[in-house]
């Protein structure tokens, strides 16, 4: 079976590259155009259609809360999990990162 007969997005190589790595792809991510990444993924039919050709190399994209990623079939629930709680904190940290920006140009036009 060849890439060919997947009828897959242009984007494919670079969405394996991402995510075979453990990265992330999420629909907030501005580096390099993740969330025009995201939104390639996020497409249903895309998205049937990656998860039949990824999973023949023996990955299976995870959908999580606005954020994608890949894990190995037949990876323990452990794995997994561990996976999921690295999303969260990841999530947390970029939100605890835009709020400190925006306070921070509250504080400086106070002063000005």
């Amino acid at each position: 079976m060849l890439a060919e007969d997947f009828n897959l997005p242009k984007q494919t190589h670079e969405i394996f590259s991402v995510m075979a790595r453990g990265n992330f792809i999420s629909s907030n991510g501005s580096k390099d155009g993740m969330n025009r990444l995201y939104d390639v993924i996020n497409n249903p039919d895309n998205f049937d259609r990656f998860q039949a050709y990824f999973n023949v190399i023996r990955y299976n994209i995870e959908r999580g809360n606005n954020f994608f990623y890949f894990s190995k079939l037949g990876e323990p629930n452990s794995e997994l999990e561990k996976n999921i709680e690295y999303a969260k904190l990841f999530t947390s940290w970029i939100f605890t990162q835009i709020t400190l920006s925006f306070f921070g140009i509250i504080n400086v036009l106070k002063f000005v």
